[in-house]
């Protein structure tokens, strides 16, 4: 199913936003997010950010790390699947609540965070199919890590 030539079903933050706008749920969504649009600009505010977005974009490179777990790659492949889906419908949810005050305050650092996501799971991707160099790994986990350590200073300072 497509809207606008974009694919609903294939991408949960469309379909997310989609189904919360034609419910009406923003007003409860809402109270629930509790958005204030306002950081403090302080180095722990920029700290608990940042260890968030790392801690995500680390589950796929513990499991590159670990990439001789044989049989376990199904297990741990939807593992990466569900929270990366996860956080995706949480995106899709906010931006259907709060709509384009959210899209403008996303623009400075979601490109960064999508960039930190997409190294570290096409790291494991790449894991998953050949012997990984530690060299390799710790280049995608250096860069993966930037990205979204990076991301983070540009949600609170930007």
């Amino acid at each position: 199913m497509e809207i606008a030539g974009i694919g609903v079903l294939e991408n949960p933050v469309v379909a997310a936003a989609i189904t919360t706008r034609a419910l009406g749920l923003g007003p409860e969504l809402r109270a629930w997010f509790r958005f204030g649009f306002s950081h403090t600009r302080k180095l722990s505010e920029f700290a608990t950010i940042a260890v968030n977005n790392a801690r995500v974009v680390s589950l796929p490179l513990i499991v590159a790390a670990a990439s001789r777990v044989g049989r376990w790659h199904f297990v741990f492949g939807v593992v990466i699947l569900l929270v990366a889906i996860g956080n995706c419908m949480l995106v899709g949810l906010a931006l259907a609540a709060y709509g384009s005050r959210l899209a403008t305050e996303l623009l400075a650092h979601a490109p960064l965070e999508l960039g930190g996501m997409a190294v570290a799971t096409a790291t494991y991707l790449d894991a998953r199919a050949r012997r990984m160099s530690y060299a390799r790994l710790g280049l995608a986990s250096v860069c993966s890590l930037g990205l979204v350590i990076a991301a983070a200073a540009m949600e609170v300072w930007a």
